[in-house]
C-alpha cells in the first residue's frame, strides 16, 4: 500500500513548505510536465521545423505525429493546471494565517516570477513564466468564487483569444480602416521561431543577435493593447480548473478518488482524440478558397480543448500508476525534477540555446524530430540525476532558493542541516 500523499500547512501559514508536508504526487506530476515541456521545446530551439518538409524516416514522422497530436499545448496546460492546483493550496494556507500579510507575501512571490520571466525572454520569448505571473496575480480575485462559477468562468475564458482574433479579422476584411497588430490577425505571431527573420538570427546570428531579436520581439507582444490582454489569460481557464481541482482535494486522498481518475482518464482521452481531430479538420476548411475565421476559431477552440483533455489523461494515469508499487518505484524519482521545476524550466533553455545556437554547438536546423527528441531525454536523464544529487544536499533548487528569498526579502537557509540529511 502505497503511503499517504498528503500536505499541511506551515506554522505562520505561509513559509516554505516542509519536505516531509510537501504533496509528492504534485511533485511527479511538475517533473513529467517538465519532460513533455522540454520535447516541445527542443524542436523549436532546435529549428526542427526548418528541415525540407518530409525529410527523415518513420521514426522522425512518428515523433513529427506525437509532438503534434499529442504534446504540443497539453503539457502547457498540465503545467498550469498545476500552478492553479498550488494556487489553491497555498491561499487555504494563506486563509489559516488570518492577517491578510499573506496576500501581500503572494503576490510579491508572482512579482519575483515576473522578473525570471523578463529575464528568461531573453533566451526564449515564446517562454511561460510572463504569463504565469501575471495569471497567478489575477487567481486572488477567484479565490472566493464558487466551484460551479469557476467552471463556468474557465470555459467562458478559453475561446475568448481566438474570438477575439476572429471578430478583429473579420471587421478588417470588411473594412480596411480598421487597425490591426500581428497578434490580432494570426496566433502564430506569438510563435517567435516560425519567421525568415527568426531562422535567419537563431541559425546565423551571434549572442547578441539573438538577445536583441528576442527582446524586440517580447518587447512587441508586451505592448499595450486589447490583443495583448486578451492572448495574455490563455493559461488562466487552465489555472481555475486546477484550483477547482485542489479545492477538491483529489491529490490528498488519490485512492478514495481512483474511479473517478479512471473516468478522467478515458475521458481525457477521447476528448483529446476528438479535440485534435476536430481542431485539424477546422484548420484545413479554414484556409480553402481564402481565409475564414470563424472556421478558424472553431478550430483553435477545439485543438485547445483538445489539449486540455490530453493534459487530464495524463495527469490521471500518473496519479494511478503511482498507487501501483512497481510503477511507483519507476515515476517517484521525477519528484525530484519537479521540486526544481523553476531551476529545471530555465536550464533546459540555457543547455538547448548552447547546443543548437550560432554561438554554442549551431546544430539549429541540423537535426531530425527523433535526433532532438533523444537530446532532449539526455537532457533529462542529467537533470533527474542532478537533481536527485543536489536535493540531497540542499532544501531547495538554486532558481527556488533565490525565488524565495526575493519573495521574502532576505537571504534564506538553504544548506540542508545534518538531521534533514
Amino acid at each position: 500500500m502505497p503511503e499517504p500523499i498528503v500536505t499541511e500547512a506551515t506554522r505562520d501559514g505561509f513559509g516554505p513548505t516542509k519536505e516531509a508536508r510537501r504533496i509528492v504526487a504534485l511533485d511527479v506530476l511538475r517533473g513529467f510536465a517538465i519532460l513533455g515541456i522540454l520535447l516541445v521545446n527542443v524542436m523549436d530551439f532546435g529549428g526542427v521545423a526548418t528541415r525540407s518538409a518530409g525529410a527523415g524516416g518513420v521514426l522522425d514522422r512518428a515523433v513529427d505525429a506525437f509532438l503534434a497530436y499529442g504534446a504540443r499545448g497539453a503539457f502547457m496546460s498540465t503545467f498550469a493546471m498545476l500552478f492553479g492546483l498550488g494556487f489553491a493550496l497555498q491561499i487555504a494556507r494563506l486563509g489559516r494565517a488570518g492577517d491578510g500579510r499573506g496576500y501581500g507575501f503572494y503576490l510579491r512571490r508572482m512579482a519575483a516570477l515576473l522578473a525570471f520571466g523578463l529575464l528568461h525572454t531573453l533566451l526564449d520569448p515564446a517562454e511561460v513564466l510572463v504569463l504565469y505571473a501575471l495569471c497567478g496575480a489575477l487567481l486572488l480575485f477567484f479565490r472566493q468564487v464558487p466551484s460551479r462559477a469557476l467552471v463556468l468562468v474557465a470555459l467562458v475564458l478559453m475561446p475568448l483569444p481566438y474570438l477575439h482574433t476572429a471578430v478583429v479579422t473579420a471587421q478588417a476584411a470588411t473594412n480596411p480602416a480598421v487597425e490591426t497588430s500581428s497578434f490580432d490577425e494570426d496566433p502564430r505571431a506569438w510563435d517567435p521561431y516560425g519567421s525568415a527573420e527568426s531562422i535567419r538570427v537563431h541559425s546565423e546570428g551571434s549572442f547578441a543577435d539573438i538577445v536583441g531579436f528576442n527582446f524586440r520581439f517580447t518587447l512587441n507582444r508586451l505592448t499595450p493593447s486589447l490583443a495583448s490582454y486578451v492572448w495574455m489569460t490563455v493559461p488562466l481557464p487552465l489555472m481555475l480548473v486546477g484550483m477547482l481541482v485542489g479545492r477538491l482535494g483529489l491529490l490528498a486522498d488519490v485512492q478514495a478518488h481512483r474511479r473517478w481518475l479512471a473516468r478522467a482518464f478515458w475521458a481525457g482521452v477521447v476528448g483529446g482524440i476528438v479535440g485534435r481531430s476536430v481542431g485539424q479538420t477546422l484548420f484545413d476548411l479554414a484556409s480553402r478558397g481564402g481565409w475564414n475565421p470563424w472556421t478558424n476559431m472553431g478550430g483553435q477552440t477545439a485543438w485547445v480543448l483538445g489539449a486540455f483533455f490530453l493534459a487530464v489523461a495524463y495527469c490521471a494515469a500518473l496519479l494511478l500508476l503511482l498507487q501501483v508499487e512497481p510503477w511507483r518505484r519507476v515515476l517517484l524519482p521525477l519528484r525530484f525534477v519537479g521540486r526544481m521545476a523553476l531551476t529545471n524550466y530555465l536550464l533546459q533553455t540555457a543547455i538547448c540555446t548552447t547546443l543548437f545556437y550560432e554561438y554554442g554547438a549551431a546544430l539549429f536546423g541540423k537535426v531530425s524530430s527523433s535526433a532532438a527528441a533523444s537530446i532532449a531525454v539526455g537532457i533529462f536523464a542529467f537533470q533527474l540525476a542532478a537533481s536527485a544529487v543536489w536535493l540531497g544536499r540542499y532544501r531547495f533548487g538554486p532558481a527556488e532558493w533565490l525565488w524565495r528569498s526575493l519573495t521574502y526579502g532576505k537571504v534564506i537557509s538553504n544548506r540542508r542541516l545534518a538531521h534533514e540529511v
